[in-house]
């Protein structure tokens, strides 16, 4: 669907999918599974897992995933006993991603994380060559839920987008991409591009499941 309807049409779908998780969890009249655990919560498997399946071939490699999945299934095709299960899927894909990343398995499939990223401020500053360096301003943090609405903080070490556009809201030109470790909850992120920016944000993408994804990308402010 990437390939065929770009990264602009992908970022619509994504904010789609996690605005109906959103409201699924919401209404959650039992308590929410993680994703690894899931029976009969469809918001769960369907749009959760969209989102999950998505991140994890971003982060680690469309390739890289796609050969994990590969892998798990000729190990059990044809299996008559013991059947596969999630927790030789997990464990697959634990297999293809780095000791850095095996945070986000966790957190994806064996737990309940709620993000809360956020875009303070954006300040375009004009450079030599017509560039401009924007200054991104952002607030980070993450939460764990136990799946009845009760939350606690978690320690926050995590590889998270960063991102600079062109163009309306609507229609988004990536100037600058890139993925960057951030470990407190204030943070203060610089990026360069060649063009006068218009949009800028953390996770922009909505790949994280973030409970108020509208304030990761604001409008960029251009300082004279």
């Amino acid at each position: 669907m990437e390939r065929k309807y770009g990264d602009e049409n992908i970022r619509k779908y994504l904010k789609y999918e996690l605005d109906r998780y959103l409201r699924g969890r919401a209404g959650e009249t039992r308590r929410e599974p993680p994703l690894a655990r899931v029976q009969r919560e469809p918001y769960v498997w369907y749009q959760k897992g969209a989102l999950v399946m998505y991140a994890l071939s971003d982060y680690i490699g469309e390739d890289k995933l796609n050969g994990a999945l590969k892998k798990f299934l000729e190990q059990n095709k044809y299996a008559k006993g013991p059947y596969p299960d999630t927790i030789g899927f997990v464990a697959a894909i634990r297999e293809a991603n780095p000791p850095e990343l095996q945070y986000m398995v966790t957190d994806m499939f064996e737990s309940i994380v709620l993000y809360e990223n956020k875009t303070v401020s954006a300040v375009a500053t004009p450079e030599p060559g017509n560039k401009y360096k924007v200054t991104l301003t952002v607030n980070t943090a993450k939460r764990k839920a136990d799946g009845s609405g009760n939350e606690t903080p978690m320690t926050l070490n995590d590889l998270i987008d960063v991102g600079v556009f062109s163009g309306t809201k609507e229609h988004l030109k990536p100037l600058h991409m890139e993925k960057q470790w951030f470990k407190t909850d204030n943070s203060t992120v610089v990026l360069v591009v060649d063009e006068k920016p218009t949009f800028a944000g953390i996770d922009p993408y909505n790949k994280l499941i973030d409970r108020n994804p509208e304030d990761n990308l604001i409008a960029v402010e251009e300082k004279k």
